[in-house]
């Protein structure tokens, strides 16, 4: 049974939050009154400042006690977006542009201190690292800072924006030394990367084809990485491109971070997802660093399976080392699929085309030879080893000729009749899996 004293400490907390809860809501009531009677009147009427900042205090003093419920950021949202009339404090005008608009709408955005919404995130993720809200709030003030900034102004300037971003990775990097796996702020990681590669588009007018949504985007409009945050925009504002270099030194660096990540945690289920996202731009940077076209089809694919080999080797030290963990069986998958030569009959060389796929099939019977060795060495117990080792076989089946066909159907079969045993839950879906 609770202690009285804890109890009732916990009842008076819950009172005054639904106190405050009923006056934040009575106040939005009212504003919305205002805001329609305005939209009639001439000049427009607006709510008294000292009525937007208590009312940010109040909204602030509830999310650094929880920062989960999203109606408490969108009304903070609502009270920075208001006319510079309604300014919350001096240094919030200070801070903001006089008579910036955003290149996604009409908003005039000058009630808003960057500063202000960088502390209050921050203390309200160190309370709870996986606020969807909070998080998100981040992205929407970095990213309106950004939009609502003169290119051009003192206040910020190049160096000050690459600052930020800087920061902001470090902010990534602090809070995943706490959790590796935190796929919220991973998530918000990949979204500073976009604005460090996007920013370098940045003209005095700022509307050089720059999205700010977080997209990643490969040579040409290939998105590669959908957008972290929606915005209203003229496709025909969206056709710029950033030097192969730039990308290339931004690309590699979050590589080598996912590298880094997964030998300290080889359960990083994150860290490979972000891998999975990264290697195709990497390996575009490889094929421009050895002088390659796409078109050069042969050594194109050797290219893409030499970097395959090093992602399956490092998969191979995390599979001996945790061979029941499914994160890195699942990334093994994902390196096999991403290997496989694609679309063969539209290569312009057949010859290539058969000696691409005879690479492949070489990777698999390596790989079939690494696998069988972990699973006899776990004495057959090893699930993910097992599927791993059928996904294989299957492969080798669609490869091989007749003779050894036969004998790769038989082995594969093996490996369900060992997972049956194994995992009998699950017999009825290892049974249609056979050959």
């Amino acid at each position: 049974m609770a202690d009285p004293a804890v109890a009732a400490k916990l009842a008076g907390k819950a009172s005054q939050w639904t106190a405050l809860t009923r006056e934040l809501a009575s106040r939005r009531c009212a504003a919305g009154t205002a805001t329609a009677a305005a939209a009639a009147s001439s000049p427009p009427e607006v709510p008294p400042s000292e009525a937007a900042v208590s009312t940010l205090k109040m909204i602030e003093k509830l999310l650094t006690v929880n920062p989960d419920p999203a109606h408490l950021w969108n009304h903070r949202r609502e009270l920075l977006l208001l006319p510079s009339a309604d300014a919350p404090s001096a240094s919030a005008s200070a801070d903001a542009s006089e008579s910036s608009t955003s290149n996604a709408g009409a908003v005039v955005i000058t009630n808003f201190a960057l500063d202000d919404e960088l502390k209050l995130t921050a203390a309200c993720l160190q309370r709870n690292p996986k606020a969807y809200a909070a998080w998100f709030h981040r992205k929407w003030a970095v990213r309106h800072w950004f939009l609502t900034s003169a290119p051009d102004a003192a206040a910020t300037s190049e160096e000050q924006r690459s600052a930020l971003l800087q920061t902001e990775l470090g902010l990534c990097a602090s809070f995943l030394d706490r959790d590796e796996r935190n796929f919220h702020c991973w998530n918000y990681r990949r979204y500073v990367v976009a604005l460090m590669l996007e920013v370098s588009l940045l003209g005095n007018d700022g509307e050089n084809g720059v999205r700010l949504d977080g997209s990643w985007k490969s040579v040409g409009d290939t998105i590669v990485m959908g957008p972290q945050l929606a915005i209203d925009i003229d496709d025909d504002k969206s056709k710029g491109h950033l030097a192969p270099e730039t990308v290339e030194e931004v690309i590699r660096s979050e590589f080598e971070y996912t590298s880094q990540r997964i030998e300290k945690n080889f359960s990083n289920c994150s860290a490979f997802h972000y891998r999975s996202k990264l290697i195709d731009l990497v390996l575009e940077a490889d094929l421009r660093e050895a002088g390659i076209s796409r078109n050069e089809e042969g050594e194109a694919y050797q290219i893409r399976l030499d970097m395959a080999r090093g992602e399956l080797e490092m998969v191979q030290s995390a599979v001996f080392t945790e061979p029941d963990d499914q994160t890195a069986w699942w990334y093994h998958r994902f390196v096999l699929a991403w290997a496989r030569p694609k679309s063969l009959e539209h290569w312009t060389d057949q010859d290539s085309a058969a000696e691409a796929m005879e690479s492949f099939a070489e990777v698999l019977e390596e790989e079939k030879e690494s696998i069988q060795e972990l699973v006899d060495a776990e004495g057959g117990k090893c699930k993910w080893g097992l599927l791993a080792l059928h996904m294989v076989l299957t492969e080798l089946v669609d490869l091989e000729d007749d003779a050894d066909r036969e004998s790769f159907v038989e082995e594969a079969n093996d490996c369900i009749d060992q997972l049956t045993i194994l995992d009998p839950d699950r017999a009825t879906r290892y049974k249609s899996m056979r050959r």
